[in-house]
């Protein structure tokens, strides 16, 4: 193990069960220092990390809006073509029955 300037180094050629069997409070507290246990990212940086799982939400999301706002639209489609074939029947009925000389509104 090896220390410097705030940050502990841990050879690679211990195990680390061994190495962190050995690093303990009594030894943080001996070295007047905090024992601390970190994850870090295998490439890049935290930050990119965090950029990428961002954008992979962000990219969820707009998928599952666009498959709502598909939805509403054949949702809106098919109103519309009731009314308008609602429409469409009663412009003829009137027609109809104005040539048989019925008085309609």
């Amino acid at each position: 193990m090896i220390v410097r300037r705030g940050r502990v180094i841990i050879c690679k050629e211990r195990p680390l069960r061994q190495a962190q069997g050995r690093l303990s409070r009594r030894s943080a507290e001996a070295l007047d220092c905090d024992l601390v246990y970190a994850l870090t990212p295998r490439q890049g940086t935290l930050e990119e990390l965090a950029a990428e799982q961002r954008a992979a939400r962000e990219k969820e999301r707009e998928a599952a809006l666009e498959v709502v706002r598909k939805e509403e639209k054949e949702r809106e489609y098919k109103v519309m073509k009731i009314i308008g074939w609602r429409r469409e029947m009663r412009r003829h009925l009137r027609r109809g029955l104005r040539k048989a000389g019925v008085r309609v509104r």
